[in-house]
């Protein structure tokens, strides 16, 4: 809860006190899901910094950059991005973070992946869901 809610504090401390930042959770959500989840930019920094895997996967194939998607959080899809996050991983139903964000008609995270170049999307591929 402490990484939803950007309690960079109660973060530090559980890591000193010996945190496994990737233990997963229900669907499969490590610490560093739910703080993209909760976007805030500093929890995750502190738990990438702290050795959470930025390439596990959850329930459904999403990838930490496809739940910050989900929820708009720019600033925190950037930062994932120059940590070396795949920017074109697919869900297990073939979404890119860049489908994702246009569903949800985020237009300043589309302009962002579009920026950095992401891969085909299912708009330019003609692919549409089932």
């Amino acid at each position: 809860m402490a990484a939803v809610a950007g309690h960079t504090n109660m973060i530090k401390l559980l890591i000193e006190q010996g945190l496994d930042v990737n233990a997963s959770r229900h669907q499969g959500l490590t610490a560093l899901f739910l703080a993209t989840l909760g976007g805030d930019l500093a929890v995750v920094d502190i738990l990438i910094q702290s050795g959470a895997d930025i390439h596990a996967l959850a329930d459904g194939g999403d990838t930490i950059i496809h739940a910050a998607a989900r929820f708009g959080h720019t600033k925190v899809v950037e930062f994932l991005i120059d940590q070396g996050v795949d920017m074109n991983a697919l869900t297990d139903d073939g979404l890119t973070a860049l489908d994702i964000a246009t569903e949800n008609e985020y237009t300043a995270l589309v302009e962002v992946l579009n920026r950095r170049q992401v891969g085909p999307s299912l708009a330019e591929t003609g692919n549409t869901e089932v």
